[in-house]
C-alpha cells in the first residue's frame, strides 16, 4: 500500500478499528462466553424488561441512568435474548472511543502521537476486557470522548459540531453519571477551539448547552422525572457501609491504575507530564485537566471499583502518546530525550540505553501479564455453577416463562423473564437493604408458575424454606454431594410410572456417594470382597457396581419415560464421575471423599492408582456418550465438564499406551499391575473404545492407537497349535498374575480379543485382523470341554483345562478345587457364564456373510442391554429384573439391574 494512501485519516481509523476487533477476537471467543461480568446479567435483564413494556424506575429498579438500557432494549427487540448482539453494541462503543481518541490527538499532535495514544489504549488489557462487556462505564466514556472529538473538530460547521458535542456529553452522563468527570476537559476543548478559530468565530457555549439540554430533556421525559431515591440513594447508602469503608482513597486509585494500565500510567508519568510542563497551553491541557478531575473525584469515591478506573486510563493514554512523541520531535524534545540523543559521552549514552531497556523490559512484563489477564477474562472456562444452570434450565424450564434468580444472565440466556423489581438483585442492594428476603418472597408470590434459581449468594435455610413453601425444590440425588450454593425450585410435571419406580430409591442409594455396595460390617465398599470402608462422598468408577452403570440406566429411563427429571439425575451422576477423574483423565477404582469439583480447595486425585481393570474407562466413556446423545435429543448443549471428561479420558488412554501397543492393568506400581493385561477386558476394551472415539470425535490418532493395540494382540497371539490369548503378558510372553491365575491361555480373554480384532477389521478393512480373529475363534470352538461349555484356562502346550487354588496349586479338574474357591471365580461354563465367547463365535460366523451382517448383530446386542459394549458393566434389558428388589446391601449394581428391567418393561 503506498504511503500516501495510508496517510488518509479515514483509512487509518479503519485500520485501527480492525486492529482492535482482531486483537479481541484473538484473545478469546468473547461473543460466546456465558458470563463475562455479573453486571452483564443486570443490564440485560433491565433491557429485556423495558422491551417487554415495563417502565424503568417505576417497575424496574435501576440505580443507573437509562440510555444504555434503552439501546439494549432496542437490540433485544431486534435480536431477542442475544448476549452476543449486546456485546457487539459495546464493541461499537469501544471503536468510537478509540477512533475519537485517535482523531483528537491526530488533529492537534500528528500521526505518530495519535497512533501511540491509540495503541496504548488498545494494548491495555483492562480496556480490552471492558471493550465487549455489557457494562455501562465504557459506553459513557466513549460518548464523552466523542463529545471532545466533536468540540475540537472546528471547520465551517462549528455551531452544529458544538451542538452535537453537548448532546454527546449529555448522552454520556445519562449512560453513567461519572462521565461528568470529563466535563472540565470538554469545556477546555471548546475554549481551545474558539481561541484557535479566532476572536470573530461564533461562541460555542450556547450551542453546546442547547444540545446538552435537548438530550437531557428527552431522557428525563422518558424516565418520568429524576428518580433520586434509586439514582442516588443506594450509592449514598453504600458509602456508609463498614465493609466498604476502606475500599477507596488515593493509594487504592494509584495501585489500581498500575495494576490495570501499567503502560499508559508509565508513559504519562515518564513522558506526558514533562511534555505538558514544556507546552502547558497546548492540546496537552485537555488530558491533564481530565486526569486531574478524575484523580480528584475517584480518590474520594468509596467504594472504588475496577471498572471506574477506565475513565482515568483514557486520558493517561492521550497524555502518554503525546509525551512519547515529544521525546523525539525537535523543538519539543524533552530534557530526557536531549540527554539520551544529544549526549556524546558513550558511557552515559550506554547507561541511558541500558536503563531504558531495563525499564522497557519491566513494562513489557507488566503488559504481558495485563494481556494474559484479559485473555483469561475473555475466554474463561465456564464455572460449574454456570454449567449446572444451563443443564437444569435447559432440561426443566420449558414449562415456565419467568425465572427469579440472583444471577439474571441465567434467565436471559434461556429466554426467560426476570421479575422487573428483581432485575438488579445486586450485592450493593443487599448490603444497603434496598432488597430484602421479604421482597424476593413477595416477587415469587406475585409471579405464579415462576421457577427460582439461586447460585450467587449464600442464602439462609429459613429463606430457602420460605421459597420451598411457594415453589417445590427440585434437587437431584447427587446435589447433596456438591459444596455449591446451587438451589433450584420449580413446579414440575406429574411423575410417571417409571419415575415413581426409580426416583424414590435414589436419595438413599446416593446418600453417601455414588457406586459400590454396603459392606458386611456396615458402611459402603467398592468391591464385594473388600472390608475397607469408603469415605463419605466417594465415587466408585470400577465395574461392577460403578457410578456409570447407574448413570447409564438413568439415561435409558429418561429416554423411555421422556423425563427431564431422570435426565437431570443422570447428569448429576455424570458430573460426579467427571469430578472423580484423575489429573491425567483416568479413574481410580474409587475416589475417596471428593465433593463435586466446585469447591475452592478441590484437588483431583493423581494418576498413581488409576486403573483400566474391569473396563473402568470404556464403561465411563460409553455412559458419557449416551449422556451426550440424550442431551442432543432434548435440545440441550453438552456441558463443558462432559466434553472435557470425554476428551481427557480419551487422551489418558492415548497417553498411557506403551510403545509396543499394550496397556497395563493399572498405573499402580508393583505386583502384576504393570503387565500388559487382557484380563477382564482391560486392554481389549481400550482398543474398542478408541474406535468409538474415532467414530464420534474423528481424529486419526484414536484409530492409529487402536491399530497399535491390534498389532500387539497379533504379536502375542499363540502359534498355529494354540492361536489363543493369555490373561496377561510380560515381555510379550504369557505370565502369571494372582496365585490362582497362572500363565495360561484363556477362553474368555481370547473371546475379548476376537471381538476386538473383528472391530478393527470392520473399521480398517485390514485382513490381518480378520485372520487373527478367525484363528482364535477356531481355537475357541475346538477347546470346548463339553458341548457349548468352556473352561476358563488352558495349559500352554497341552491345551488341557487347568484350575488353580488360592495357594497357587494347579489342578486339572474343577472338582479338585474347594467348593468355596469353585464358586468365587468363573472357572467353567456355557454362554450364560461366558457370553463373550458366544458373541465371538457368532460374529466370526456372520463375518463370512459380510460386514453388514456383523453390524446388524451388534445393533441387536446393543438394543438388548445397556453399556452393551462394556461386558464387565453390561446391564441386560430383562423385564423379569423389574420385579426384583435392589437388595438390602445397598448395591448400585442391583439397583441398576432393576432399573434396566423397569426400562425393558416400559418398552
Amino acid at each position: 500500500m503506498p504511503a500516501s494512501m495510508f496517510s488518509s485519516p479515514m483509512l487509518q481509523q479503519v485500520v485501527l478499528a480492525a486492529l482492535l476487533a482482531g486483537v479481541l477476537a484473538l484473545l478469546g471467543p468473547w461473543w460466546a462466553v456465558y458470563d463475562l461480568h455479573v453486571d452483564e446479567g443486570f443490564n440485560l435483564a433491565k433491557a429485556a424488561a423495558v422491551a417487554e413494556g415495563h417502565a424503568l424506575y417505576r417497575e424496574v429498579w435501576n440505580d443507573q441512568p437509562p440510555l444504555l438500557t434503552y439501546v439494549l432494549s432496542a437490540v433485544h427487540r431486534l435480536v431477542p435474548h442475544s448476549v452476543a448482539a449486546a456485546r457487539i453494541v459495546v464493541l461499537l462503543f469501544s471503536l468510537v472511543l478509540v477512533t475519537s481518541l485517535f482523531r483528537v490527538v491526530l488533529r492537534a499532535e500528528g500521526r505518530f502521537a495519535a497512533w501511540t495514544a491509540a495503541l496504548l489504549l488498545t494494548s491495555c488489557g483492562f480496556f480490552l476486557q471492558l471493550g465487549v462487556s455489557v457494562l455501562i462505564g465504557l459506553p459513557a466514556i466513549a460518548l464523552a470522548m466523542l463529545s471532545i472529538d466533536l468540540a475540537t473538530a472546528g471547520g465551517r460547521r462549528r455551531r452544529l459540531l458544538a451542538f452535537l458535542a453537548g448532546a454527546a456529553f449529555a448522552a454520556a452522563v445519562f449512560t453513567k453519571a461519572f462521565a461528568m468527570i470529563a466535563l472540565p476537559a470538554l469545556v477546555a476543548a471548546l475554549w481551545q477551539a474558539r481561541r484557535r478559530d479566532g476572536a470573530d468565530a461564533p461562541a460555542p457555549w450556547a450551542h453546546a448547552i442547547g444540545g446538552s439540554a435537548l438530550v437531557s430533556a428527552a431522557m428525563l421525559a422518558g424516565m418520568g422525572g429524576f428518580a433520586a431515591d434509586q439514582l442516588l440513594g443506594t450509592h449514598v447508602d453504600a458509602r456508609g457501609l463498614e465493609a466498604l469503608r476502606h475500599q477507596g482513597g488515593p493509594s487504592r486509585l494509584v495501585s489500581l491504575a498500575w495494576k490495570l494500565a501499567p503502560a499508559p500510567l508509565a508513559f504519562a508519568l515518564l513522558f506526558g507530564l514533562g511534555a505538558f510542563r514544556m507546552r502547558p497551553g497546548s492540546s496537552l491541557l485537555l488530558p491533564v485537566i481530565w486526569i486531574a478531575s478524575a484523580a480528584l473525584l475517584l480518590s474520594t469515591h468509596n467504594p472504588l471499583r475496577d471498572h471506574q478506573v477506565l475513565i482515568l486510563i483514557v486520558p493517561l493514554c492521550w497524555l502518554g502518546g503525546i509525551g512519547f512523541k515529544s521525546l523525539f520531535r525537535p523543538g519539543e524534545r524533552l530534557p530526557l530525550g536531549d540527554f539520551m540523543l544529544g549526549n556524546r559521552d558513550r558511557r552515559i549514552v550506554a547507561a541511558s540505553a541500558a536503563l531504558l531497556l531495563a525499564g522497557g523490559a519491566v513494562l513489557a512484563v507488566e503488559v504481558a501479564r495485563d494481556l494474559a489477564a484479559a485473555q483469561r477474562y475473555l475466554d474463561p472456562a465456564p464455572t460449574l455453577g454456570e454449567q449446572m444452570a444451563r443443564e437444569r434450565l435447559g432440561l426443566l424450564a420449558g414449562t415456565t416463562r419467568t425465572l427469579v434468580t440472583d444471577r439474571p444472565i441465567d434467565a436471559y440466556r434461556h429466554g426467560l423473564s426476570v421479575p422487573p423489581e428483581l432485575a438488579v438483585w445486586s450485592l450493593k442492594r443487599l448490603q444497603t437493604g434496598a432488597v430484602t428476603d421479604d421482597d424476593v418472597i413477595a416477587a415469587i408470590a406475585a409471579h405464579p408458575g415462576a421457577a427460582v434459581l439461586l447460585r450467587r449468594f449464600a442464602h439462609s435455610p429459613d429463606f430457602l424454606r420460605r421459597i420451598g413453601a411457594l415453589v417445590p425444590p427440585v434437587t437431584t440425588a447427587s446435589d447433596r454431594l456438591s459444596s455449591s450454593s446451587f438451589h433450584y425450585f420449580q413446579s414440575v410435571h406429574a411423575v410417571g410410572p417409571l419415575e415413581q419406580a426409580i426416583l424414590p430409591g435414589l436419595p438413599m442409594l446416593m446418600a453417601d456417594g455414588i457406586g459400590g455396595l454396603d459392606g458386611p460390617g456396615g458402611g459402603r465398599v467398592s468391591r464385594p470382597s473388600s472390608d475397607h470402608r469408603l469415605p463419605p462422598g466417594a465415587i466408585v468408577a470400577r465395574p461392577p457396581g460403578s457410578a456409570q452403570e447407574l448413570g447409564a440406566c438413568l439415561v435409558a429411563a429418561a429416554r423411555a419415560a421422556d423425563s427431564a427429571t431422570l435426565a437431570a439425575e443422570a447428569l448429576g451422576v455424570g458430573r460426579a464421575l467427571a469430578c472423580a477423574q484423575t489429573q491425567g483423565g483416568g479413574w481410580q477404582e474409587a475416589t475417596g471423599g471428593t465433593a463435586l469439583c466446585d469447591s475452592a480447595d478441590f484437588r483431583r486425585p493423581d494418576d498413581a492408582h488409576a486403573t483400566f481393570d474391569d473396563g473402568t474407562v470404556p464403561s465411563a466413556l460409553l455412559f458419557a456418550f449416551a449422556l451426550e446423545d440424550l442431551l442432543a435429543e432434548r435440545g440441550v448443549a453438552p456441558p463443558r465438564w462432559l466434553t472435557m471428561m470425554v476428551d481427557r479420558a480419551l487422551g489418558f488412554v492415548l497417553g498411557t499406551q506403551r510403545p509396543d501397543g499394550s496397556w497395563p492393568q493399572s498405573l499402580e506400581a508393583g505386583r502384576y499391575h504393570g503387565h500388559a493385561t487382557l484380563n477382564d477386558d482391560a486392554m481389549t476394551g481400550l482398543v474398542r473404545i478408541l474406535l468409538v472415539g474415532h467414530e464420534r470425535r474423528g481424529g486419526e490418532r484414536y484409530r492409529a492407537a487402536a491399530m497399535r493395540g491390534g498389532d500387539f494382540l497379533l504379536a502375542v497371539q499363540g502359534d498355529a497349535r494354540q492361536p489363543a490369548f493369555a490373561q496377561q503378558y510380560r515381555d510379550g510372553l504369557p505370565t502369571a498374575a494372582r496365585r490362582f491365575e497362572p500363565a495360561a491361555y484363556s477362553t474368555l480373554e481370547t473371546a475379548f480379543a476376537v471381538n476386538t480384532l473383528i472391530d478393527l477389521h470392520l473399521t480398517t478393512g485390514e485382513m490381518r485382523f480378520r485372520d487373527g480373529a478367525a484363528a482364535a475363534a477356531g481355537w475357541l470352538a475346538d477347546s470346548a470341554v463339553a458341548p457349548a461349555t468352556w473352561a476358563r484356562l488352558h495349559a500352554i502346550g497341552t491345551n488341557r483345562p487347568v484350575y488353580a487354588r488360592r495357594d497357587g496349586t494347579v489342578v486339572e479338574r474343577l472338582e479338585d478345587l474347594p467348593a468355596e474357591e469353585r464358586a468365587s471365580y468363573r472357572w467353567q461354563g456355557g454362554r450364560d457364564v461366558f457370553p463373550e465367547i458366544g458373541h465371538a463365535l457368532d460374529r466370526i460366523a456372520l463375518l463370512a456373510e459380510g460386514a453388514e451382517a456383523v453390524r446388524a448383530y451388534d445393533r441387536r446386542l446393543r438394543a438388548s442391554a445397556l453399556l452393551a459394549d462394556a461386558p464387565t458393566a453390561r446391564l441386560w434389558l430383562d423385564p423379569a429384573a423389574a420385579a426384583g428388589s435392589p437388595g438390602e446391601d445397598g448395591s448400585t449394581r442391583a439397583f441398576a439391574q432393576r432399573c434396566a428391567g423397569l426400562v425393558a418393561a416400559e418398552k
